[in-house]
């Protein structure tokens, strides 16, 4: 929302199987822009990131596979039935979930605002929200 404004619908689609959740939502803006936004839990490989904006003047791409110096890979023992994820990691840098938390704990000690608002954050929950009921109703959310 801090890129591309107010939300004006949601739709949203999921499907899941054994040992895989693949979520589709696609969100558009007031200002006319549209984002796709797609999630994996359970497939195969390692925690990724990726992000592309096309405007008219050009293209922006980040993909997290490709911005690490040094790159760790562990087998983790996990319970029979439970859904395995690699999570980033490198003896270089904290991980994304660490430095969220940092963040978090010193907004608490210091006294500091939150790059992310209440505000912001309940926003978020809202769309959230509206995701899940149209993965529900097959229908777009307006807002």
């Amino acid at each position: 929302m801090w890129t591309l404004g107010e939300v004006k619908s949601v739709y949203a689609m999921r499907r899941r199987e054994d040992q895989f959740d693949y979520a589709l939502v696609t969100l558009v803006f007031k200002s006319g822009a549209v984002a796709n936004l797609e999630g994996y839990y359970g497939y195969p490989g390692e925690f990724r990131t990726a992000a592309e904006f096309a405007g008219t003047k050009g293209v922006i791409r980040s993909d997290s596979t490709k911005a690490k110096s040094v790159q760790v890979r562990k087998i983790r023992e996990i319970e029979e039935g439970a859904r395995f994820v690699e999570v980033p990691g490198s003896p270089l840098i904290n991980a994304p979930y660490f430095i969220e938390l940092e963040h978090f704990m010193n907004c608490i000690r210091e006294n500091l605002e939150p790059i992310v608002s209440a505000r912001d954050a309940c926003l978020a929950l809202e769309i959230a929200s509206a995701a899940q009921e149209s993965t529900i109703t097959g229908k777009a959310i307006l807002f």
